[in-house]
């Protein structure tokens, strides 16, 4: 892995097409226990200039404020791609498990899509700030709102943060049984708090851990072989990463290496 690459980038398939003016902010106080991280965007394009990203996204929800509307997005099953034009800015809010029952009881209905929110107040006062202040001063508007709405956060909400911070963050994630175990809970528990919290199960999260791990290795490693990258992250041999990281991405290890070599 490059020094310059963090690991908070292993959804991002292509870093370098990133709008320019593109941060994550990691939160703090009480908004901690219910945001990963601030995502904070402004961009200003020509007339038919389109800058895309594809992303093979953590599997969560989003809360969006930006220019247009506030958006709620559901976990995705799927690279996405997202295509910016004109001008435009987000605040955009990676949600952790505990937040999410402010928003819906069945996140699994709402996975890979994206709903406007009627919230007029919310993106009136957010989007005064950051026209005053810039794109980061919206968090101070959207952090309170976003506390106020979950209200307490319940100790079942913390043992699914611990799940989600599980399955993203150990440095390798085995099977079912071993996360049920170093979690500290049983693997039924497990499934329930995944469909409850998150809207994927246990081996949906599992498998994109594997394959955001799978696209990093290759992207920040040249001296890397696809069969030491299967090897090394789980996959039973290289015949099976590739199956899942064509499945995922709708290109095969090989080809993506390839691409990321023409964008160089």
């Amino acid at each position: 892995m490059r020094d310059d690459e963090p690991a908070v980038n292993r959804g991002t398939l292509f870093p370098e097409l990133l709008p320019g003016d593109f941060r994550r902010v990691p939160a703090s106080g009480t908004a901690a226990e219910l945001v990963n991280w601030w995502w904070l965007s402004r961009w200003s394009l020509a007339p038919g200039e389109v800058s895309s990203q594809r992303i093979l996204a953590y599997p969560t929800t989003n809360l969006v404020v930006e220019d247009a509307l506030v958006g709620f997005a559901g976990p995705t099953t799927e690279v996405s791609q997202q295509d910016l034009v004109g001008d435009g800015w987000a605040v955009g809010a990676r949600l952790r498990p505990a937040a999410v029952p402010a928003f819906t009881v069945e996140p699994a209905a709402l996975r890979d899509r994206y709903l406007e929110l009627d919230e007029p107040e919310l993106h009136a006062a957010a989007t005064r700030r950051v026209a005053d202040a810039g794109v980061a001063a919206g968090v101070e508007v959207v952090a309170p709102w976003l506390v106020a709405r979950v209200g307490a956060v319940t100790d079942e909400g913390r043992v699914a943060n611990a799940v989600a911070d599980y399955f993203e963050s150990a440095p390798s994630v085995g099977g079912l049984a071993e996360a049920a175990s170093e979690l500290s809970i049983s693997v039924r528990t497990l499934h329930r708090i995944t469909t409850k919290y998150i809207g994927l199960t246990p081996h949906a999260l599992l498998r994109r851990r594997r394959l955001q791990d799978a696209a990093l290795l290759l992207r920040t490693d040249a001296d890397a072989t696809i069969a030491e990258a299967a090897a090394q992250l789980g996959f039973a041999d290289q015949a099976h990463l590739t199956r899942e990281f064509r499945r995922a991405l709708g290109y095969s290890p090989s080809e993506y290496r390839r691409m990321l070599a023409s964008r160089d």
